[in-house]
């Protein structure tokens, strides 16, 4: 949200997931913006042919938050959070290595880790955002997205899919439809 503010002031258009940020762009600061749900680049959408070990990945980094914190003391190394940035491609590769993407967003919005974790076919496990994002014109819960509402509810909700790998994937494979469709839109 406003950690981007500074480069968006100089940018001719801005294009975001985040329907707050897009009404914050566009009216507050009189910027060209665009309200860009399909956040993830075609890499994300191409299959890599990884096989999916049974843990939880993000690349949010170290000190996201308390969420993040947790879910590492928790699972171990069922949980690996590291950031990734040789490449589109190698980012893609790692967060097909899990068979959950996890976010805990720093403002409540919508991040381009849902995106991406949709769009490789991984389910994509979020922490709850406000209506003003508009998620609930994105993504169906229990269908295409799974939200948590605390730490304890991540844990649980990991644990679980983790331990059900055939609802992991079948979550997984919607959100994947639903972001390749959301693709040919854009395209």
């Amino acid at each position: 949200m406003y950690s981007h503010l500074m480069k968006s002031m100089s940018s001719d258009l801005i294009l975001t997931p985040d329907a707050r940020n897009h009404s914050l762009y566009k009216d507050a600061f009189k910027r060209s913006s665009l309200w860009w749900p399909q956040f993830a680049m075609n890499v994300y959408a191409q299959d890599f042919d990884i096989e999916p070990s049974k843990i939880c990945v993000t690349s949010c980094g170290e000190d996201r938050g308390p969420t993040t914190r947790y879910m590492r003391e928790k699972l171990g190394e069922s949980f690996v959070n590291k950031r990734v940035w040789e490449s589109h491609e190698e980012h893609a590769k790692f967060l097909s290595s899990g068979q959950i993407v996890f976010q805990e967003s720093t403002h409540k919005e919508i991040t381009r880790r849902i995106m991406e974790g949709a769009a490789l076919g991984r389910l994509a496990l979020a922490d709850r955002l406000p209506r003003g994002t508009f998620y609930e014109d994105l993504f169906v819960e229990g269908e295409e997205i799974i939200w948590y509402d605390s730490k304890e509810d991540a844990i649980e909700k990991a644990r679980y899919y983790l331990d059900n790998p055939q609802e992991c994937k079948r979550i997984g494979d919607n959100a994947r439809v639903l972001e390749n469709a959301r693709l040919l839109w854009i395209l």
